[in-house]
C-alpha cells in the first residue's frame, strides 16, 4: 500500500503524553500512529510515503538511541525528532550526529514540535526527490552495464554503477587476462607495478572456497596484520584508504574477475544495508560478465574459423587451450596419419589419426611462453610461432601459432596448426598445388602484391596499381618473404613457378 498523506509515528512510554501529543498533531492535520515501546514500533507494518518519527530517548527495553541505530542499520531514511525529559549535551550530540533532525527537551512548546515536524517532512521530501534522481541514475548505469559488449565498455559502466551504491570510493578491476595469471586492467589512480603477497587471500579461499563478497576484515581479522600487509602498504595507504571490499567472480574453480572497492576512514566500512546493496551489485555484474564471456567466445571462435577458412587448401587444425581438438579438416587428418605411419602405410589406412605427440609438445612449449610472458599491467602477450619438423621425414612440417582477441578478455586462446608436406627429395612438384599452398599462407593483399611482383612490376608500379604507399608495398614484401621463407624476388618468382 502507498501512503500519500504525511504520517507521524509517536513512540513514548508515557500514556498521558502520548494522548496529548496525538491530539496536538491531529489538530495540525497529521495522521498519527502511537506506540508505547520501540519493539512495538519495529514489529508494526509501516506504509511507504511521507513520514516522521517522534521518539522518546528513555524507553523500556530498547532505548530511543538504540532504535535510531537499528533503523540506520536497516537503511531507513525516516527523519527522527527526539524528545526527552532527561537530556544532556553528549546525548543530543550523539543523536544529531546519527542523523536526528531535532532534539527537544520536555516540556517544550507546541510550536517547537510543529516547526520541527515541518522541517523534517521538508527534509524527507527533498531526500525522496534526490533518491528518485539517484534511482534514475542507477537504472541508467545498469542499462549501460548490460549493454556492454566487451571489457572496455564493461569498465566504463562499473564506476558509475558502483558510485550509485558507494559514492566517493576508489575502484579497481582485475581481469583474467589468460588462464594462468590475472592482469590489473583498470584502476582509478596510478598504482605500483608488481604483485602483492597473495598468501593471506589464498589461505582465506582455502577455508572459504569461491567466496563472492569479501572485506579486509574477513582476510585480516587482526587489524595489525592488515597494516603490515603489502596490499595495505602498496595499494591502500597511498590512496589514504582504510577499508576494502572485494567482489570475486568465478568461472568454475578459476578466479575470472575481481572488483575492489576501497574507502577512507571517514566513509567507514560497509554496514548491513551497504552489504545488501553490494550483493545486488554482484549479481548485476556477474550477469554482465557471463554475457560478455559468451560474446567473446563466439567472437573468438568466429575469428579463428575465418582464419581457418582462409587456409583450407592446407591441412589445418584448431586446438583448445587444454589441447583438446576443436576442429580438423580432412587434409589435416590425412597429414596426422602420414606423420604417424609414414608415406607407405598412410596410403592404405583410413585417416582418423589424432594430433601427433610432437605437435602437442610444440603447443605445450608455446603455451609456456604465453604464460610466462603475461604479467601485472602487461599488454597482450607476444609469442613467436613454433615450427615442428618430423624427426625422420623432414619434409613434414607443422607451424603452431596462438589466436586470441586483441583485448583483455575472459576467453582462453586457441592453437592454430598449419601442416605442410614440403617437396620430397627428387620428386617432381605439382606447380598448381604448390602455388595454391603457398598463396594460402598469405593475406588477400599479400597475394595481390605477390602476383604483381611475379609479373615483374617494380615497387612503385605495385603501389600505383594496388593503391598503396611505397612504404606499405615494402612492408608487404617483407612479410611475404618471411612467410614463404625466400630472400629475394627471383626466389619468390621461382617458388611461385
Amino acid at each position: 500500500m502507498i501512503q500519500t498523506d504525511p504520517i507521524v509515528y509517536l513512540v513514548d512510554d508515557d500514556a498521558s503524553f502520548r494522548r496529548s501529543t496525538e491530539r496536538l498533531l491531529e489538530s495540525a492535520g497529521f495522521a498519527v500512529a502511537p506506540f508505547s515501546s520501540a519493539r512495538d514500533f519495529l514489529r508494526s507494518k509501516r506504509p511507504d510515503g511521507a513520514s516522521c518519527l517522534v521518539l522518546d530517548v528513555q524507553l523500556p527495553g530498547v532505548s530511543g538511541l538504540d532504535l535510531q541505530r537499528e533503523l540506520n542499520k536497516r537503511g531507513s531514511k525516516m527523519p527522527i525528532i527526539f524528545i526527552t525529559g532527561h537530556g544532556d549535551i553528549p546525548m543530543s550530540v550523539r543523536a544529531i550526529k546519527a542523523g536526528a533532525v531535532e532534539f527537544l527537551t520536555k516540556p517544550f512548546r507546541d510550536r517547537d514540535l510543529l516547526r520541527a515536524l515541518e522541517q523534517a517532512l521538508k527534509l524527507r521530501a527533498k531526500k525522496t526527490a534526490a533518491a528518485g534522481e539517484h534511482s534514475f541514475a542507477r537504472e541508467k548505469s545498469l542499462f549501460a552495464l548490460h549493454s556492454a559488449v566487451d571489457v572496455d565498455s564493461f569498465w566504463k559502466a562499473i564506476p558509475r554503477l558502483v558510485a550509485s551504491f558507494f559514492p566517493f570510493c576508489n575502484l579497481c578491476m582485475t581481469l583474467q587476462h589468460n588462464p594462468v595469471r590475472p592482469l590489473i586492467a583498470k584502476w582509478f589512480h596510478p598504482i605500483p607495478d608488481g604483485p602483492f603477497n597473495p598468501k593471506p587471500l589464498e589461505e582465506f579461499f582455502r577455508a572459504h572456497p569461491r567466496s563472492k563478497v569479501v572485506s579486509e576484515s574477513d582476510v585480516f581479522p587482526n587489524r595489525a596484520d592488515l597494516l603490515k600487509s603489502t596490499f595495505y602498504r602498496e595499494y591502500m595507504k597511498p590512496q589514504e584508504c582504510e577499508h576494502a571490499l572485494g567482489l570475486f567472480f568465478w568461472t568454475g574453480p578459476r578466479l575470472a574477475c575481481v572488483i575492489t572497492i576501497m574507502r577512507n576512514s571517514a566513509q567507514g566500512p560497509a554496514d548491513d544495508a551497504g552489504l545488501k546493496q553490494l550483493r545486488r551489485l554482484y549479481t548485476e555484474c556477474e550477469l554482465a560478465l557471463r554475457r560478455i564471456s559468451s560474446l567473446e567466445r563466439e567472437h573468438s571462435a568466429r575469428a579463428a574459423f575465418e582464419s581457418f577458412l582462409r587456409r583450407l587448401p592446407l591441412p589445418t587444425m584448431l586446438l583448445r587451450w587444454t589441447l583438446g581438438l576443436a576442429y580438423q579438416n580432412k587434409a589435416a587428418r590425412e597429414f596426422c596419419l602420414l606423420w604417424r605411419e609414414g608415406p607407405e602405410a598412410s596410403r592404405v589406412m583410413k585417416a582418423t589419426a589424432s594430433p601427433p605427440e610432437e605437435i602437442l609438445d610444440g603447443c605445450r612449449r608455446l603455451k609456456k611462453q604465453w604464460e610466462t610472458s603475461a604479467g601485472v599491467k602487461s599488454g597482450q602477450p607476444i609469442v613467436s610461432e613454433e615450427v615442428v619438423y618430423h624427426a625422420k621425414w623432414k619434409h613434414l612440417r607443422a607451424t603452431i601459432s596462438i589466436t586470441h582477441l586483441n583485448s583483455v578478455g575472459l576467453t582462453p586462446p586457441l592453437f592454430l596448426i598449419q601442416c605442410e608436406e614440403l617437396r620430397l627429395p627428387g620428386a617432381a612438384p605439382n606447380a598448381a598445388e604448390t602455388r595454391l599452398a603457398h598463396l594460402a599462407r598469405l593475406t588477400t593483399r599479400e597475394q595481390e602484391v605477390t602476383r604483381l611482383a611475379c609479373d615483374g612490376r617494380s615497387n612503385q608500379e605495385i603501389a600505383d596499381e594496388a593503391g598503396l604507399s611505397l612504404q606499405m608495398v615494402k612492408k608487404h614484401l617483407h612479410a611475404i618473404f618471411r612467410k614463404l621463407e625466400v630472400t629475394s624476388r627471383s626466389r619468390l618468382m621461382a617458388l611461385m613457378g
